[in-house]
């Protein structure tokens, strides 16, 4: 896989584990819930809810990079389909939906294949057989080479 380096303000895709659907799950509320506490007088006006659909283990959600602790390892900031968002943090990269790990959109990979460095061409002496750059072979008309060690 072509090496993405994260950067602060990029958008990531985080696979949630069953830790965080638990945590998550946990402080969320429905609407219905609240209307019945607010009638039985268990809810004070002005408290705060999270209202949310319910999450699970596996789950992918977009996120966005908050910190970086070097080339792999990342706090993300991640989008719920709810009023609510995770913090999820020192967490690394996967290939792909891996629980607790974050991994780049096909797109965000295609555009880096896209845009890396190609390989260089390497040549074959005609008189050696040993490994010569590009440059020296279009230098040096006067040596046959082979392109790619091709005999």
């Amino acid at each position: 896989m072509t090496q993405i380096i994260p950067t602060i303000g990029r958008i990531v895709l985080y696979c949630l584990s069953a830790a965080d659907a638990e945590a998550i799950n946990r402080r969320r509320t429905t609407g219905a819930a609240i209307a019945q506490r607010l009638e039985h007088g268990a809810w004070h006006p002005g408290a705060q809810a999270h209202i949310g659909n319910f999450v699970d283990e596996g789950d992918v959600v977009p996120g966005i990079v908050v910190r970086m602790y070097g080339e792999d390892c990342i706090s993300v900031r991640a989008f719920l389909d709810g009023t609510d968002d995770f913090w999820a943090t020192s967490i690394s990269v996967s290939e792909g939906a891996e629980p607790g790990k974050f991994h780049w959109m096909p797109y965000q990979v295609g555009q880096a294949k896209k845009h890396a460095e190609p390989e260089p061409v390497r040549y074959r002496s005609a008189v050696d057989g040993s490994y010569v750059t590009e440059e020296f072979a279009l230098a040096n008309p006067d040596i046959t080479v082979r392109e790619g060690g091709a005999l």
